[in-house]
């Protein structure tokens, strides 16, 4: 009786950390489409996640702005209101 309750116990151990180390692999993904990201010359970073979806396309354009990207000394205060513009 102690062997079959250690084997089940042992069995059902191995079966929940697979299924966690999964979720956890699923977890590392954003996204469940392929992320295709470029720098251009000029240094805009460009992010295209391409899907099926005809006649559609959707454009977002990402600012930093915030005090933790003012890093000139002496010229703070800039990013309240251009994320107030938001």
């Amino acid at each position: 009786m102690r062997h079959r309750f250690a084997a089940l116990l042992l069995l059902l151990t191995v079966a929940l950390t697979s299924a966690t180390a999964q979720q956890n692999s699923q977890k590392d993904k954003i996204l469940p489409y392929p992320i295709h990201q470029k720098e251009l010359a000029n240094g805009l970073n460009v992010v295209t996640v391409p899907y099926n979806s005809p006649g559609l396309a959707a454009f977002y354009i990402v600012v930093r702005a915030s005090s933790r990207e003012e890093v000139e000394k002496g010229k703070t205060g800039f990013a309240h209101p251009i994320i107030s513009f938001n």
